[in-house]
């Protein structure tokens, strides 16, 4: 814009630093909704990759300031690349059409988190490269440090650790299974009621057990009955 001097000064977008941490939502918003549905773990990290990976476009500050306020909101918060995206995932994944479409939608997802959550002046270039046109956020955008981005991330961050008690996986069962399940076992231990999940499923075991075991059963020995369930 034009300053009283007719000199003309450029707007600062809003600071790159708080725009890079909102990629944690993003991440744990595809994995929370991953789980909703029966998918393998490998499609549930591609599940958490279609949520964020629109956000590669923010590496243009390798190369400077410029180059991150011109092509961030442009480059990967497109149709084309979410289409590109999506493909690319379900055909790794081995999966069929209705998983292209989740894909697509959590894509589409982060482009919607990013139009309210992102602050004003972060406009979202849709239709690039064949179109210049951008969804002006300014008018509907909240802050970044807002309410309602603490509490979405709050929300995210407590379904992921009930995802991790009652089904026993997190985040990281894909790409680091052993910190996987050393996660599992602490939080099944601090707020599920202090089993974790190895001694969980030796219970389960032995439950299994005396249920098939129809000489134990039959016989009414409440005493080898007793020994298994103290066993667990």
């Amino acid at each position: 814009m034009c300053s009283a001097s007719g000199e003309i000064v450029r707007l600062t977008p809003p600071n790159t630093t708080a725009q890079s941490m909102h990629i944690q939502t993003h991440i744990l918003s595809g994995w929370c909704l991953a789980n909703v549905f029966p998918l393998t773990p490998g499609q549930r990290l591609g599940a958490m990759i279609a949520a964020s990976a629109a956000d590669l476009d923010g590496l243009g500050i390798l190369f400077g300031q410029e180059a991150y306020w011109k092509y961030h909101h442009a480059l990967g918060h497109n149709l084309l690349f979410g289409l590109v995206l999506s493909i690319g995932i379900t055909l790794m994944t081995r999966g069929k059409l209705w998983l292209f479409a989740l894909f697509l939608g959590l894509f589409h997802l982060h482009l919607l988190m990013d139009f309210f959550g992102s602050g004003p002046g972060w406009p979202i270039a849709y239709l690039w490269p064949f179109s210049e046109q951008k969804w002006n956020n300014s008018r509907w955008s909240w802050a970044f440090y807002s309410w309602q981005n603490i509490t979405t991330a709050t929300m995210l961050v407590a379904w992921t650790v009930l995802i991790a008690i009652r089904k026993q996986r997190t985040p990281l069962e894909a790409i680091m299974p052993n910190l996987d399940r050393q996660l599992v076992q602490v939080l099944s231990g601090k707020w599920g009621g202090g089993r974790p999940k190895s001694e969980t499923s030796r219970c389960t075991g032995c439950r299994d057990s005396r249920e098939n075991d129809g000489e134990v059963m039959l016989s009414g020995n409440a005493h080898q009955v007793e020994m298994r369930e103290s066993e667990c």
